[in-house]
């Protein structure tokens, strides 16, 4: 059986697709990419923590703040 070429197929080297250390560009990109997404997920995760959370103290004051002022005529 024969081979049909193509216009396309004359024209497309892989010489000219995969980059010269053998990992291709997109790949490359994904990488990083990847390396991007993983950073800012554990810096987000990180910084959700340090939200400080109020005293119970300071819930007390308020709730008898309220009902200070529902007692009042």
């Amino acid at each position: 059986m024969g081979t049909v070429l193509t216009a396309t197929d004359t024209r497309w080297s892989p010489a000219h697709f995969y980059a010269a250390n053998g990992w291709g560009a997109t790949a490359q990109l994904g990488a990083l990419f990847s390396y991007w997404l993983l950073a800012s997920g554990i810096t987000t995760y990180r910084s959700a923590r340090r939200v400080p959370k109020p005293t119970t103290q300071s819930q007390d004051g308020v709730v008898r703040e309220l009902r200070m002022q529902r007692s009042m005529p």
